[in-house]
């Protein structure tokens, strides 16, 4: 029905900007490592101290309501 043709819709636009994310980043560091600067390793053990996390949560917290507002139908 209308639903499943919404969240599937939902699923496939946020599938595409999430390729479209994680290409960004592997050209990040790309573009990085020819300049001689290595992050791969920083980022893959990376732990967030209480600030980066407290922005991390806020930032996640505010996608995953702006996509639970479009889900219902409502602007972010």
């Amino acid at each position: 029905g209308y639903q499943l043709d919404v969240l599937g819709r939902a699923l496939i636009t946020m599938t595409k900007e999430l390729v479209f994310v994680n290409d960004r980043v592997l050209m990040l560091e790309a573009a990085l490592k020819k300049h001689g600067i290595d992050v791969s390793a920083d980022i893959d053990g990376a732990e967030p101290d209480a600030e980066q996390q407290a922005k991390l949560d806020a930032s996640g917290q505010k996608i995953v309501s702006a996509i639970m507002q479009a889900l219902a139908g409502q602007r972010p």
